[in-house]
């Protein structure tokens, strides 16, 4: 038997369901644990589960995390112990390695250096609870009484669950991806490998703190957790200021002299007084790179960075500033950094951090450009989206360009993907002269979406045809609509950047036939290694010439090595097609509009490639496709 696990959807995000022993089962109550973003989980379900198997086991490459309250008499709140279990050769149990034992989930956290996601949490403070009324001691693992070897597991991979890793609380087996889905990130600052994400939905005033959390990484590692910031009583209150004061913590922690972990330690030596700098208000006239929230004529709220700033006649201050959906893919001033918006300062406000918008919408599919993250895809983990496809008899898919494999693009299912970046095309016109220019044809059951209308290819006897066309209702603000803009110079964009903190540099790395790339913008970047060097051996301004007909792809300048890695990714067949007439002369033109695919699709073989897979059809000689209303 099994049961559907509702959830709220946020954005694109829905979780499967996860099933349950029948024993376990009670589908007579709607009581629920959590009302937020999260999933709605009857209390009685995971009450039930969490009495008969008190325990949570997260799957990593070295064995398991074991995850439970160290329930005792003669404390009301014991806490939560963790134990690494691993296989030994030759024995039929396995050993305990490690064991950390806490007040708080929060404090477990950190200790074990990873995320222990919403529905785990509550899995096991219902089992928390449900122990201690009943009087019942821990549970202890097979070999728990043996010796500590592991020194610090949140150091070591091998210690760390992937999104793939198997988690069962109870009778309950899902992904660790899937269960990390249901979290909802509500504002966040960064500042080179450094991160404070604020997750929303805190508990009313009161209740268990274990229900409200914040996180403080370096890279991928938690050094610090907890649902209470240093001066500030209600998180909700404004996620700038909790920001603010969480940034604060670490000269908090070196001041007072309060006995950290050595990870914590070193984190607060590096950090402390970095984090102070930026811990502090602005003053006005605001600074060059401030974040900053603008309000707009028609109510909405904008939030973007701050460029410039100039004195106003008569008094006051204009602020020049560029907003966060400007550089969205599909954007129409996504390839001009330059260009901003002014604004005064009554309509002006600065902020901390970026605060992530809640797409109202989530039922209009992602669009070409758009980049996601896999939920628990074992294969990869980041990608571009290229088509919507949305069949009458099946669930919507998404065709995607794999980034950080050597992979030709995979269909997945919608709720097997999270949205790191929505393209914002503004008029099915402009995807579609964008999709023709980089030869990535329509084809039947394709879903367009953009951000004043959207449409459904069908196919007809003589051409395909955009069917029931409709107006889209708005979405989040975009105040660039109908505004002619300012331009800054070309070095402020750049020199913000660089404020924005430490950036590693591209690297390039072969491993076995994979071609490895490493670059700060675009991230990891997989391709195969032949299709590498057929890209190298290009001219750099053809492959400028090739990515610039993927118009959705990031306007940034990266060395040669990721230009290379980008063309063999999101254009081989014209990488190919490139290398093998190299010889010959460049083509007077590289775009091409729908119907004349200009002189490199035209030399492309008539088989199946990532940019024309099976099925994919020809648009024909029409300028457009036919239009059917709605």
């Amino acid at each position: 038997m099994s049961f559907a696990v509702t959830v709220a959807v946020t954005g694109q995000r829905t979780v499967r369901s996860m099933t349950e022993h029948p024993e376990d089962s009670d589908t007579h109550t709607r009581a629920e644990v959590w009302t937020g973003h999260g999933p709605r989980i009857p209390i009685s379900r995971l009450a039930a589960a969490g009495r008969a198997r008190p325990e949570v086991r997260v799957q990593v490459p070295a064995g398991w995390w074991r995850l439970a309250p160290s329930t005792g008499l003669h404390k009301s709140n014991p806490g939560y112990v963790a134990e690494l279990a691993v296989p030994v050769a030759g024995r039929d149990s396995p050993q305990v390695i490690h064991t950390a034992r806490t007040t708080t989930l929060s404090q477990l956290e950190a200790a074990l250096g990873w995320p222990i996601p919403l529905p785990a949490r509550q899995f096991l403070i219902l089992a928390s609870l449900s122990a201690r009324s009943a009087g019942t001691a821990p549970r202890t693992s097979p070999g728990a009484n043996r010796p500590s070897t592991a020194a610090d597991p949140a150091e070591s991979a091998i210690y760390r669950p992937s999104r793939a890793s198997t988690v069962q609380a109870g009778g309950l087996s899902t992904t660790y991806g899937r269960l990390l889905a249901t979290e909802t990130v509500i504002a966040t600052w960064s500042y080179g490998t450094a991160r404070l994400d604020l997750l929303s939905d805190p508990p009313p005033t009161g209740t268990d703190d274990d229900l409200a959390y914040w996180r403080i990484y370096d890279g991928e590692r938690i050094f610090f957790a907890d649902a209470d910031v240093p001066g500030l009583l209600d998180l909700t209150t404004e996620p700038s200021e909790a920001l603010r004061g969480l940034l604060g913590l670490p000269a908090g922690l070196r001041r007072a002299s309060i006995r950290l972990t050595a990870g914590q330690a070193w984190f607060v030596d590096r950090y402390a007084n970095l984090f102070d700098q930026f811990a502090a208000i602005p003053g006005r006239p605001y600074p060059p790179g401030t974040r900053v929230r603008v309000a707009l004529p028609d109510g909405q709220d904008a939030d973007g960075t701050l460029y410039a700033s100039v004195p106003r006649h008569g008094g006051g201050t204009i602020y020049r500033w560029r907003p966060d959906v400007a550089n969205q893919p599909g954007h129409p001033w996504q390839h001009h950094p330059a260009w901003a918006l002014e604004t005064t300062e009554l309509h002006l406000a600065d902020i901390l951090g970026t605060h992530p918008t809640i797409d109202d919408q989530p039922e209009l599919p992602l669009a070409t450009g758009a980049v996601i993250r896999t939920v628990d895809d074992p294969r990869f983990t980041v990608g571009t989206v290229l088509r919507a496809l949305q069949y009458r008899t099946g669930s919507p898919m998404y065709e995607v360009q794999p980034h950080d494999a050597p992979m030709r693009p995979v269909l997945l299912p919608a709720d097997a993907v999270l949205p790191l970046r929505s393209s914002v095309w503004p008029s099915l016109d402009r995807l579609l002269t964008a999709r023709a220019e980089a030869g990535l044809d329509l084809i039947p059951g394709e879903v367009l979406a953009t951000t004043t209308e959207t449409a459904r290819v069908t196919d007809s006897p003589h051409r395909l045809r955009l069917h029931d066309v409709r107006p889209r209702p708005p979405g989040p603000a975009d105040p660039t609509r109908g505004v002619a803009p300012v331009t800054v110079p070309d070095e402020v964009p750049t020199l913000l950047a660089v404020l924005s903190g430490p950036a590693p540099t591209a690297t390039s790395q072969l491993v076995g036939t994979t071609r490895l790339v490493r670059d700060p913008i675009h991230g990891d970047l997989a391709v195969h290694e032949v299709e590498y060097q057929q890209a190298l051996a290009l001219s750099p301004d053809r492959l400028g010439n090739l990515l610039a007909r993927r118009p959705w792809l990031s306007p940034a300048n990266p060395p040669l090595e990721t230009v290379a890695a980008l063309a063999a990714m999101h254009t081989p067949l014209d990488v190919l097609t490139a290398f093998v007439h190299l010889g010959q002369p460049s083509p007077t033109s590289t775009t091409s509009t729908l119907g004349d695919r200009g002189i490199e699709d035209a030399a492309r073989p008539a088989v199946s490639s990532p940019d024309n897979p099976p099925g994919a059809s020809s648009i024909g000689d029409s300028p457009v496709p036919t239009c059917d209303g709605p």
